[in-house]
């Protein structure tokens, strides 16, 4: 046996690509701060079961990195992403397919070893030698697309961006028109002295002008008030009064009209924090439903594409509408001619 020690490395062993373990940890962060942050918005359970999944196939990549090999010329151990270690004589295994990945079967077990593992190469030589009694398929390491396309990264590239706007967009949705709570009010109390509806971009907003009692004047509006409605008209029998109103706001808004958040005059409530809280509910919802509408197409169009273009000869229409034709390879490994 080789000699081992901390300063030398064990050509005995085949390792993981940590590269594999870091993007799980990664995603798995990601996704799970997202599965809370939708809990904690009420985004929905189908909503957090989704990014659950995501979150949970993404620790699966994290576990690789328990993946061990150890062997020897007479045995192997194999250390699985549960850490718990299996060994093996050669005799016991059954097939072994190496190209690229390397497979194995041993009785009932399937070995999955990544491509990029560390010195693999050397490990499935010394298998396929050892192992008197396995099926050994040898099979080309397979190319991208199936060796279609010319220069295939690109390609690659365009899908990860696309399948990452899409779950940045739901990401967006969920956080979209949060709710408003009482601690980011400011109320602004006054009587009201002119008042009228928008009427010049037909948005129907009823503005107001208070004064406090400094004589300080501003300027709010909401939608949620309706002309010739009951509310108007309560609102106009107490402004004939000289009664005060209630005004609550952002105070961070900087517009010219400030939007009214919460608004009531005596034991009167015309706009409360759950009128406001339930229309950026329904926009949130609708931004959520819109994302989600991309997220599926982004799905959809990342299978198609890959299809088709790994089928190019079967399509050679469809595959125009993915790749342009001097990025097609032909099966002689040549560009196509254009027609």
């Amino acid at each position: 046996m080789k000699y081992k020690s901390k300063n030398r490395i064990d050509y005995r062993t085949v390792i993981n690509s940590r590269a594999i373990a870091v993007i799980g940890l990664v995603c798995t962060l990601f996704f799970g701060v997202v599965t809370v942050a939708a809990a904690i918005s009420g985004a929905g359970v189908a909503t957090c079961i989704v990014f659950g999944v995501f979150a949970v196939l993404d620790v699966i990549l994290v576990l690789t990195v328990n993946q061990r090999v150890d062997y020897t010329d007479k045995d192997f151990t194999y250390r699985d992403m549960l850490r718990i270690t299996h060994r093996y004589e050669y005799s016991q295994v059954k097939k072994i397919r190496y190209g690229g990945n390397l497979i194995i079967t041993v009785g009932k077990r399937l070995i999955l070893i990544d491509e990029n593992a560390f010195n693999i190469d050397g490990f499935a030589k010394k298998l396929i030698q050892r192992s008197e009694n396995a099926e050994v398929i040898n099979s080309e390491k397979s190319k991208l697309f199936r060796g279609n396309i010319r220069k295939p990264e690109g390609f690659i590239l365009v899908d990860i961006i696309v399948m990452a706007l899409s779950v940045f967009s739901l990401v967006v949705a969920l956080f979209a028109n949060p709710d408003i709570t009482p601690d980011e009010i400011t109320i602004y109390t006054g009587r009201i002295t002119e008042y009228h509806f928008d009427k010049s971009d037909n948005s129907g907003r009823f503005i107001i002008t208070v004064s406090d009692r400094a004589g300080e004047k501003r300027t709010f509006a909401t939608g949620f008030i309706e002309d010739n409605s009951q509310k108007y008209k309560d609102i106009e029998i107490n402004i004939s009064k000289n009664r005060e109103f209630e005004i609550g706001y952002i105070d961070k808004e900087n517009d010219e009209e400030t939007d009214i958040r919460l608004f009531s005059c005596g034991n009167t409530c015309y706009v409360s924090l759950d009128d406001v809280n339930s229309v950026n509910d329904e926009n949130r919802k609708t931004l959520f439903v819109l994302s989600g509408v991309y997220f599926v197409f982004a799905i959809l169009y990342v299978a198609a594409s890959t299809y088709i273009m790994s089928n190019a000869d079967r399509y050679p229409r469809l595959i125009k509408l993915f790749v342009q034709e001097d990025h097609i390879i032909s099966k002689d490994g040549n560009k196509k001619n254009r027609l």
